[in-house]
């Protein structure tokens, strides 16, 4: 089961979306450096590298090679609706993003909803240092300005963002 819904309520699945684990999120294609995944025709999850290019777009001031720092403008990327937690600091949906705060599943502990969200990317980062298979993501605090780049673990449940294939 690679799909949650927190709590395993539909209901926030309706309003978040779902939770997925990185495999099921890149539809089990680790191979391509585009992945559709699971998102609808005509788009993908996003790579690394377009990660980067949506941070520098936010605040071109940012460092993109930094690897698990906070960094730029998240604000602009945050929904402002009730659904975060208070304070929702910076939080502005300048980009039209509109992230929700939908938490996540480590190997089915839920928490973080209304305080955090984190998106897959279809790149792989392996740490040395770590056992487990981890995979590049962003994500967005209540109480950050910014946004994390970072890794994660490929089993935990997070959000996916599909964006629109540019050819």
């Amino acid at each position: 089961f690679e799909k949650y819904c927190y709590n395993n309520l539909p209901e926030n699945c309706d309003t978040f979306g779902g939770l997925y684990q990185w495999a099921e999120a890149i539809q089990y294609d680790s191979v391509s450096p585009v992945s559709k995944g699971i998102c609808p025709t005509g788009w993908h999850i996003p790579h690394v590298n377009e990660r980067n290019i949506l941070a520098a777009y936010m605040d071109p001031s940012i460092d993109v090679q930094c690897n698990s720092c906070w960094s730029g403008n998240g604000g602009g990327l945050k929904s402002t609706s009730n659904l975060w937690n208070s304070p929702n600091w910076c939080a502005t949906n300048l980009s039209g993003f509109s992230a929700l705060p939908a938490g996540k599943n480590n190997i089915g502990y839920f928490y973080g909803i209304a305080d955090f969200t984190m998106f897959w990317s279809s790149s792989t980062n392996n740490n040395p240092q770590s056992l487990v298979s981890n995979a590049d993501i962003f994500g967005l605090h209540t109480s950050q300005c910014s946004k994390l780049k970072s890794y994660n673990r490929k089993d935990d449940g997070l959000s996916v963002r599909c964006i629109k294939d540019t050819c």
